[in-house]
């Protein structure tokens, strides 16, 4: 990867300086608190949340007997990280992760419609945005999957169609 300078800012793994980070990031996808072993807790293998991002960090002051079932809804863009990770390591389980998420967004998050109003309409993402003033709802954005689609293809229309068809076109 560095030979190539595909990704300049991009260091493998074995470059990093501080064992903790590389502690931290591997946690998530090796021991109890792997990504893929937090599917388990909540039985997570149905069509509308599979390869979403378990959000378990609200179970501790819940006060319920069971887990919460809550997900991340890309709060964070998660595939992006998945993906450097892979890239740093070449370790499968990475790419693995990266592609479930990809697929949900694509499949589940998407707004897949053109008869709703034309802010909504089109495939665009339904992000966690912050309202500017009351009433007054903010536009979704386009998800970052398809930027970087269009980044790579240079095609405005990419933005507008599913990634999956505009790859196989």
């Amino acid at each position: 990867m560095r030979a190539a300078e595909a990704i300049p800012y991009l260091a493998p793994a074995s470059d990093d300086v501080d064992p903790r980070y590389r502690m931290l990031v591997d946690a998530a996808i090796a021991g109890d608190e792997a990504f893929e072993r937090k599917r388990e807790t909540i039985d997570e293998y149905g069509w509308r949340n599979f390869g979403d991002t378990y959000a378990d960090h609200e179970n501790p002051f819940s006060g319920e007997a069971e887990p919460i079932v809550s997900h991340y809804n890309n709060q964070y863009d998660a595939v992006n990280g998945f993906a450097a990770q892979f890239m740093r390591t070449g370790d499968a389980r990475w790419w693995r992760l990266m592609t479930e998420l990809a697929v949900h967004v694509t499949d589940i998050d998407i707004y897949h419609t053109d008869r709703d109003k034309s802010a909504f309409s089109n495939g665009l993402l339904l992000a966690h945005l912050p309202l500017r003033r009351r009433r007054q709802v903010q536009p979704p954005v386009v998800s970052a999957p398809r930027r970087r689609l269009w980044r790579r293809t240079g095609q405005r229309a990419q933005l507008r169609r599913r990634p999956a068809d505009a790859l196989a076109a």
